[in-house]
């Protein structure tokens, strides 16, 4: 009974995370995959622009910032700021644009990810800098 449902779960987790693409490899209609990449490519210049250095005095002003939009769900990954030098509310909003343009990339390019989940990195204070722990 147990490898009967193993059977039958396997190609169901598989057909969650994977795409195949019916084109038989051209992307599909409605897939401008330059278009969305200057997109994306603007939107994160923008973001590094408003973290800039992620100067900070003391580590409660260190936080992460989840970005992009993985076709299985959650972010792609996370960006450390600080909350003193940076507008925690102007990058929500393009993190948020950002994780739009994403998930329409990924719906008009049937694209596909890995399904894992991306956590967000334990963040210190390292001279004077908001950086994530290695």
């Amino acid at each position: 009974m147990r490898l009967r449902a193993m059977l039958y779960l396997v190609p169901l987790a598989v057909a969650g995370c994977g795409y195949t693409n019916s084109a038989g490899g051209e992307s599909p209609a409605g897939c401008d995959a330059p278009v969305f990449e200057r997109r994306l490519d603007a939107l994160r210049a923008s973001i590094d622009d408003e973290i800039g250095e992620a100067g900070a005095t003391d580590v409660a002003a260190c936080r992460t910032l989840p970005l992009g939009a993985k076709p299985c769900g959650g972010p792609w990954t996370y960006l450390v700021y600080s909350a003193e030098a940076s507008d925690a509310a102007r990058l929500a909003e393009l993190a948020a644009e950002y994780d739009s343009v994403d998930a329409e990339r990924n719906r008009a390019c049937g694209l596909a990810s890995d399904c894992m989940m991306a956590m967000p990195p334990e963040v210190v204070l390292a001279n004077g800098r908001c950086v994530a722990a290695r």
